[in-house]
């Protein structure tokens, strides 16, 4: 009888530490694959360093029908945002990737990347044209579009856009 007792916490025990191994095996394997595809980010190269700060777009037409709005954000942090936010015809899409880091920036092509779950979402952004001025404002073209570059005492609050304000009203109503 005895040694069945034994025998059995044998058992007990070589389970244990087969479970044990086989939670630390997995929990290894969560760190490495977590860490594959790790953004590497960049800083802007010397050359394009007035990209720094808020550049915005905000147009509202036909009492709401149509909105083309877009914010490009280059934090000091080199952290990017991107948002988005169109309508036409009834139909809106929206895009919000704030916390991005730039990951390649070759000629007019730049690569923001966010680490997610498994991997990365890497967007591409083209800047169509570098900074320039008109009527005392300075722009830039990212995407086909002209943005305005904010200066420190512009405010800006996209989720008071139609697109964001309707998306986190139906965040505050479910929350």
């Amino acid at each position: 009888m005895l040694n069945n007792i034994v025998a059995s916490l044998d058992n007990i025990v070589a389970s244990l530490e087969k479970s044990r191994f086989l939670i630390a095996t997995f929990v290894l394997s969560l760190f490495a694959l977590s860490g594959c595809g790790k953004s590497n980010p960049i800083v802007l190269p010397v050359e394009h360093q007035d990209l720094y700060g808020v550049w915005e777009k905000v147009e509202i037409k036909d009492n709401g029908l149509i909105v083309d709005n877009a914010l490009l954000a280059f934090h000091q942090d080199n952290t990017v945002t991107y948002i988005t936010c169109e309508k036409k015809s009834g139909f809106q899409s929206s895009k919000s990737l704030p916390g991005f880091v730039l990951v390649r920036f070759e000629g007019k092509q730049l690569d923001i990347q966010s680490d997610i779950w498994f991997g990365t979402w890497t967007e591409h952004i083209v800047i169509d044209r570098f900074p320039y001025q008109s009527l005392g404002q300075t722009y830039i073209q990212a995407n086909g579009k002209s943005l305005r570059k904010l200066l420190d005492s512009d405010q800006t609050d996209f989720k008071n856009w139609p697109c964001q304000k309707e998306s986190h009203e139906k965040e505050s109503k479910n929350g």
